[in-house]
This record gives C-alpha cells, structure tokens and sequence, in this order.
C-alpha cells in the first residue's frame, strides 16, 4: 500500500489563498528580524577578548596541573564511614548512598595514600 502525499507547506502553490499571502509576508518579516537580530550578536561576541590562558612556570606541566585539583599535601576524608561506604555498595543503583559509595571507592583507588574514612 503506497504512502499517501503529504503537501507542501512551506512553498507557495498556485492554489494558496490570498488570506494565507499575509501570513507569509509576516512571516518572511519576522525572520529577517531574527537574521539582523543573530548578525548583532554575532558581532558583539566577536568583539569580545578571547579568554587569556595565565602565565605559569616554565618547568611545570600544564596537563599535570589540570588532572591535579587537589592539594597534595593535605588528606583526603571521605563522607562517609567504612561500615557506611560497605552498606552503600549494596543498596539499589537508584540510591544516592550506592553512587556516594562508588564515589568513595573511586577516591580510594585514586588517592590511596591520602584518603581516611569520616569519623
């Protein structure tokens, strides 16, 4: 069974009302505000400075400084308690104490020598 045709609504057809030759016209007006509209902003937003990275130290790893948001030197404690983080990892995937669990595990592995349980 072939699909039926579906008309055209957006061309004009000889077969267009002249009621419907306003809508277009309005429309057509429209959209020429929306083009002015976008070419100010476009310009405004290339007027505009791009964002200046910072001076940094020569020596040091620009990579290494972005992967590393934590302080070295101070510990890292969890939100949780160990008995807290065992029970977590048991409950339902749709429970936030499953994912906080997770989470926790995940800093552990990440930072092992720097993480202690709460309390």
């Amino acid at each position: 069974m072939p699909l039926p045709e579906r008309p055209e609504h957006h061309s004009l057809t000889p077969e267009t009302p002249a009621g419907e030759m306003g809508d277009l016209a309005a429309t057509e007006k429209k959209i020429k505000e929306i083009e002015t509209w976008l070419e100010r902003l476009e310009k405004t937003v290339a007027r505009q400075p791009a964002a200046s990275k910072a001076p940094t130290d020569d020596n040091s790893d620009d990579r290494a400084q972005d992967l590393t948001l934590l302080p070295k030197d101070k510990p890292i404690i969890l939100p949780l308690t160990k008995k807290e983080v065992e029970s977590g990892l048991h409950q339902p995937i749709t429970s936030s104490l499953h994912w906080l669990a997770e989470w926790s595990i995940r800093m552990i592995k990440m930072y092992h020598d720097r993480v202690m349980y709460a309390g």
